[in-house]
């Protein structure tokens, strides 16, 4: 390993005391509401489908970012990092980005796989041999979760607690090697998935309002019905891709000027970290944005949610009466569409798919 001479000499102490307390908000608004999210989906079985499943997982992993950006941004401010090996090791699982990245990697795959998923629902329903079953979907959860882990392990090696910056750092072999992983890692784990995802709404968006290959059956009111369902769906998972990459992306693509940046220039080179930091803020904010997307955009998910609450509030209640008027209240419930914002039409609910 290179000596912690070589460490870049810039400190970001400043925009992270500042942005520490605003963190806290962020914090415990996104992981109640990603909670909300993870119970309504576990606790609404007509919610057990493949596209809720990914959704589910979206929730997971956005919630665990929110979760570990409190020992990374907030509690490194009230206790004293420990030093060798114990402040490696808290470096490397609590102390620094290493599991946020993870977490982050795996909303990207999710998203990537929920746009595939939907392109093939509604450009090729009849492939039913390309579409993620029920039984299936676990295996595909599990799969992204083993390649964003699998594309992060370096950084667990190389990082590792400077007393000298008083900080976590990753300490690369050289300037070659350091590069050519953060290359591997822009192209494969953030640029590729996006780019398939933008294609696969491009072409659903263009089948959905431009084509018509999307329901192109002969009009009828059913029909309309259905064209009027698939637009809903399309238009919040939409929504909470379009949220994640105009939060990220500002980031990723800032990290390669940051790369390039002249560190000599101690000066410019700092106010680039702290740009950075603030970049990176925004980043872990679009984990707290998709319970209010699907809120605001799902009655569905209202009314689920309000089930949730209710049930929670008579919960071990054995009277009768009380239960009919629970059951009252939340009667629309018994026909909860299988997504978050409607009911999809039978030739895409064909073999409990999402």
């Amino acid at each position: 390993m290179a000596s912690n001479d070589s460490f870049k000499p810039y400190s970001t102490e400043n925009v992270d005391r500042i942005l520490a307390p605003i963190y806290v908000g962020v914090i415990i608004f996104g992981v109640s509401g990603n909670a909300f999210v993870m119970a309504v989906i576990k606790n609404t079985r007509s919610m057990h489908t493949t596209t809720n499943f990914l959704l589910l997982n979206l929730a997971v992993a956005d919630f665990l970012t929110l979760l570990w950006c409190l020992p990374y941004k907030v509690l490194i401010f009230v206790f004293d990092h420990p030093h060798g090996v114990a402040g490696d090791y808290l470096c490397k699982f609590f102390t620094s980005y290493n599991v946020t990245v993870i977490t982050l990697t795996v909303s990207i795959f999710t998203l990537t796989v929920l746009s595939v998923e939907r392109y093939r629902a509604l450009l090729k329903p009849m492939h039913h041999h390309l579409r993620l079953e029920l039984d299936t979907v676990c295996y595909a959860i599990a799969a992204i979760w083993i390649c964003a882990t699998g594309f992060m392990i370096p950084l667990f090696v190389v990082t590792q607690y400077v007393p000298e910056a008083q900080t976590c750092r990753v300490n690369w072999l050289s300037k070659k090697q350091e590069d050519l992983y953060s290359m591997c890692i822009m192209v494969f784990s953030i640029f590729a998935p996006i780019t398939v995802t933008v294609i696969c709404y491009l072409k659903i968006i263009k089948g959905l309002y431009f084509s018509n290959t999307i329901c192109s059956a002969p009009a009828g009111p059913q029909q309309g019905t259905d064209l009027q369902e698939k637009r809903k769906i399309v238009k919040i998972l939409l929504l909470v891709t379009s949220a994640f990459i105009l939060c990220f992306l500002p980031y990723a693509s800032f990290r390669i000027v940051v790369a390039l940046a002249d560190e000599t220039n101690y000066e410019q080179y700092n106010r680039l970290q702290e740009l950075r930091e603030i970049f990176k803020f925004l980043s872990y904010t679009s984990s707290s944005f998709n319970p209010v997307i699907y809120t605001i955009q799902s009655s569905n998910y209202r009314a689920a949610l309000k089930r949730l609450f209710i049930k929670s509030c008579y919960c071990g209640s054995n009277n009768n009466n009380m239960s009919n008027s629970i059951e009252s209240i939340t009667g629309e419930l018994h026909t909860v569409p299988r997504q978050f914002s409607t009911n999809l039409p039978d030739n895409l609910n064909a073999n409990k798919t999402g």
